[in-house]
């Protein structure tokens, strides 16, 4: 609302620009979070390479589960640490550069630095009358406070948010029930790669159609229909 373009030009660059801003957004906060899971998902790997080396999976999974939450209270910490330092930076910028006072420069810092306005709001920074050394610092400050408040937002959710205890679900008992589910091919029994299958999907480490795709390929490979990849196969 502060930045007002008066040329058509203006118009169309300034809604391309917040349309790139937002995907950029969104681009930034996917990355962030594809690491977090992909770190629990490692996690997860590991616990079950455990368990099939003969390790307790009681002690397994609560190891597994202090790593998890060691890792989302580190990350908690260090976004909570740059968006302090962020808002502490900006309120120090307006009341030293502007001579805004406490309450103002704090208003500032916090619409500003946390996306809630533009950094135009500031009276003194002409973002719409063509000076392009408060334009470019307006661009800078947009991508550094979106990379910080990104972070802190995933980070916020993933360690504040619902916690899965870190549990992998283990089959302790086999009842007919569970060995009619596992058993993707109806023969009456359940091989390893089906227990392997179910339990991804049970533990929600992989989609359906993700398991689907990588057995379609397997059968298009496998040229004889044998159920295995040989040297018949080959070409």
């Amino acid at each position: 609302g502060h930045i007002v373009p008066q040329t058509d030009t203006g118009m169309c660059f300034t809604s391309v620009y917040i349309f790139a801003g937002l995907m950029l957004f969104g681009v930034m906060a996917g990355k962030i979070l594809d690491t977090i899971v992909g770190a629990e998902i490692a996690a997860m790997t590991a616990m079950v390479k455990d368990h099939m080396s003969g390790a307790n999976s009681q002690e397994a999974q609560a190891k597994l589960h202090q790593e998890q939450t060691r890792k989302k209270r580190a990350q908690f910490i260090v976004g909570l640490v740059n968006v302090s330092v962020l808002c502490g930076s900006a309120m120090l910028f307006f009341t030293l550069s502007f001579k805004e006072g406490p309450k103002k420069a704090m208003y500032l810092a916090a619409v500003s630095a946390l996306k809630m306005d533009s950094l135009c709001a500031v009276d003194a920074i002409h973002c719409s009358k063509g000076d392009t050394g408060p334009l470019a610092f307006t661009v800078v400050w947009y991508v550094l406070t979106y990379t910080i408040v990104a972070h802190f937002m995933v980070s916020t959710c993933s360690f504040l948010g619902m916690d899965s205890d870190g549990a992998l679900h283990i089959v302790k008992h086999l009842n007919s029930q569970n060995l009619k589910t596992m058993d993707a091919d109806g023969d009456g029994n359940v091989s390893r790669s089906e227990f392997l299958r179910a339990q991804l999907l049970e533990n929600k480490l992989v989609e359906q159609d993700v398991i689907d795709t990588i057995l379609n390929n397997f059968d298009m490979l496998d040229k004889d229909g044998s159920g295995g990849l040989s040297k018949g196969d080959l070409g």
